[in-house]
């Protein structure tokens, strides 16, 4: 039954992984409200290096992502999809598509959604790229686009925008002299005013048009209002009888981040903390009670240059926002998969023979449940100096998110981020056996998830930290440490619940150095995972030490290392280990140093303020499931794909 059972959940996962929409650009949203569900359909998509335009419907219920491969229209980018109240159906009309014979051909079909399947339209939208929304007042679909030039999408004649109305399948010519929206596409209905709302930013100026009683009005915003912007996100909110403008492009090529609202007669600001990062080309639409914003171009954390597409999913409810747990398997990929033990985490605390503190932290199966602990009980379990305390142990593992990622997280934000719980539960009792140990130098919160990760699949693992002389790299430094590790181990290998004879140690960083001494001094180390350290960089002055013996290290190594880490590597250094090496070489340059960290847990996975975040999480579940493999003795075969490449040597 337990098997079962982990299928199952693992089926879940992959399903809901799958369900979810993959990052894409040029797509459109609706909201349901009969079954109350965000519809999105369209846009173009990158798997496997090429750009492809899907078919597929997802639907979103509030809780997880579905999807539908319905036969119905093919795929294609700008189109235009809009709930009709009236026939409770989402309708689809018209967009571009990439074609093998004819690129970017403009499609003026129209179709309709009932939830299970496509039923098209025999009628012929009267505009190119269309922006459509519903018009409650006087129950039709209110389509706004360029009537010229309808059979190409290159844009060499004059636009000329039209505003049509389409009820009971048959459309209705409005207006023929509405402003120019390329580069937003964006329109949005004031119920309360019973208007058309159309914002345009022209020559760094704002002019909002509205569209009432069979004409135009244009009114110049010139103070107190949304600077110059394109790509923006618009959306109407019933309840607050508002038009709500998001994001965009500025004038140079930013991404912006910032709200406002218009209600027919001024602009203001809305002020909030956390919520969605800059982007332009979101979608923004009114559901349930609350605005919902999808997707987007975000622009990369410096020092990486462009951006990257977002499948976010963020609702605006009551003066903030909330990112919906969805982003979970949107953004960051398949979650780390946990083993089928229960993990317990304690704190251990010692004296070592030089009568100095010693730290050792615990995670390991455990036998029953208690409370799950959170992230900010993970940080002040590390106090290990007399002058630590709860609050400065929060703030001093604050401090490196700003300075490694450069990201400035509010005390608010960061404060909720690290009450979020862990999946390891506090101090219950050892499961009865004995455990495989993989030992490290390590601070309670500074690897948490990995050895979390680790002890869910039967793993004791052991991390250890004390008080440390400042010295630079070099032999009194490294010595040190490798002590401290070497006592971690002889204090590990007399508990009854370790197995003695299978041993590995984990470095990360400096920390390798230590792990690596320590199997050349010690024959009970089995394996050794260097998690992007620099053993085998000339900076780290690495054969200096001691204990630096490269013909003593006779067990397995798996060496891990980001683009910045293998640059650094010296290939001679390498060639003198001669134990067998798997070797796995990250590719991208999105994936950084402490994306392994603590800190790179919360900034990059719980706070979602890493760029790039999916290449990210797909190479740490990558790296995690090798780890595992290693450490298991299952077969790991050589590969070179789009994150990684896998490498033997001295086999």
């Amino acid at each position: 039954m337990r098997w079962f059972l982990i299928v199952v959940f693992i089926y879940l996962v992959i399903s809901s992984v799958q369900s979810q929409p993959g990052p894409r650009h040029l797509e459109d949203v609706a909201y349901d409200t009969k079954r109350q569900r965000l519809i999105l359909f369209g846009g173009i998509e990158l798997q496997k290096e090429h750009w492809i335009e899907p078919s597929s419907v997802h639907e979103w219920d509030g809780r997880k992502w579905t999807v539908s491969q319905a036969a119905g229209p093919t795929g294609r980018r700008a189109c235009a999809l809009v709930y009709n109240e009236s026939t409770q159906e989402t309708f689809l009309f018209g967009g571009v598509s990439t074609g093998k014979i004819q690129p970017d051909s403009v499609l003026l079909d129209a179709w309709k959604w009932n939830g299970k399947s496509w039923k098209i339209i025999k009628t012929t939208c009267p505009v190119k790229e269309p922006a459509a929304i519903y018009d409650p007042v006087n129950k039709r679909i209110l389509v706004y686009g360029d009537a010229n030039n309808k059979t190409a999408g290159d844009n060499k004649l004059p636009a000329i925008f039209e505003l049509w109305a389409f009820k009971d399948d048959r459309w209705e010519k409005l207006a023929a002299d509405g402003p120019n929206t390329t580069g937003s596409r964006k329109i949005c209905y004031d119920v309360a005013r019973n208007k058309l709302v159309v914002p345009v930013f022209h020559d760094n100026k704002l002019f909002v048009w509205e569209w009432s009683d069979g004409a135009w009005t244009k009114t110049e915003i010139d103070k107190d209002c949304p600077g110059y912007r394109s790509r923006f996100a618009l959306a109407y909110h019933p309840v607050e009888r508002a038009t709500y403008l998001f994001g965009g492009l500025s004038a140079q090529r930013k991404e912006l981040s910032d709200l406002w609202k218009w209600d027919g007669r001024q602009w203001s600001k809305i002020a909030f903390t956390g919520g969605p990062s800059a982007r332009n080309s979101a979608h923004f639409v009114f559901g349930n009670s609350e605005l919902l914003l999808y997707g987007g171009t975000v622009p990369k954390s410096p020092p990486e240059k462009g951006s990257y597409l977002s499948n976010e999913l963020w609702g605006w409810k009551k003066g903030g926002w909330e990112q919906y747990n969805n982003n979970d398997l949107a953004r960051t990929g398949i979650p780390l998969v946990q083993g089928k033990y229960l993990v317990g985490f304690k704190t251990i605390r010692l004296r070592t023979s030089a009568n100095k503190p010693m730290l050792i932290s615990l995670w390991y199966p455990a036998e029953s449940k208690t409370d799950l602990i959170a992230r900010s009980d993970v940080i002040k379990s590390g106090k290990i100096k007399i002058s630590d305390t709860d609050s400065s142990m929060v703030a001093d593992f604050k401090g490196p998110m700003k300075r490694i990622f450069n990201i400035d997280i509010n005390d608010s934000l960061y404060d909720q981020a690290i009450k979020s719980k862990t999946k390891s539960f506090d101090g219950p009792k050892i499961r009865n056996g004995k455990f495989p140990l993989v030992i490290a130098t390590a601070t309670p919160a500074g690897y948490f998830d990995s050895f979390e990760f680790f002890a869910s699949h039967g793993f004791v693992v052991a991390g250890v930290t004390s008080i440390y002389e400042e010295s630079p790299p070099g032999p009194a430094h490294y010595k040190q440490f490798t002590d401290l590790l070497d006592e971690l181990l002889q204090y590990m290998v007399k508990q009854k619940y370790v197995l003695a004879t299978n041993i590995s140690a984990f470095g990360h960083g400096g920390g390798i150095q230590f792990a690596m001494y320590l199997a050349m001094r010690r024959n009970q180390i089995k394996k050794v995972i260097n998690l992007d350290g620099g053993f085998f960089s000339p900076r780290s002055n690495t054969t200096a030490s001691s204990d630096y013996h490269s013909e003593r290290f006779r067990i397995p190594l798996l060496h891990i290392v980001t683009v910045a880490q293998n640059k650094e590597d010296d290939v001679q250094q390498f060639k003198a280990i001669k134990s067998p090496v798997l070797k796995v070489s990250i590719k991208s340059d999105s994936v950084w140093h402490h994306d392994f960290t603590g800190w790179g847990t919360l900034v990059g996975r719980v706070l979602n303020q890493r760029a790039s975040i999916g290449t990210i999480n797909e190479v740490v579940n990558i790296v995690h499931d090798t780890m595992l493999k290693f450490l298991l003795n299952q077969p790991i075969k050589e590969a070179d794909n789009t994150y990684v490449r896998i490498e033997r040597f001295n086999d």
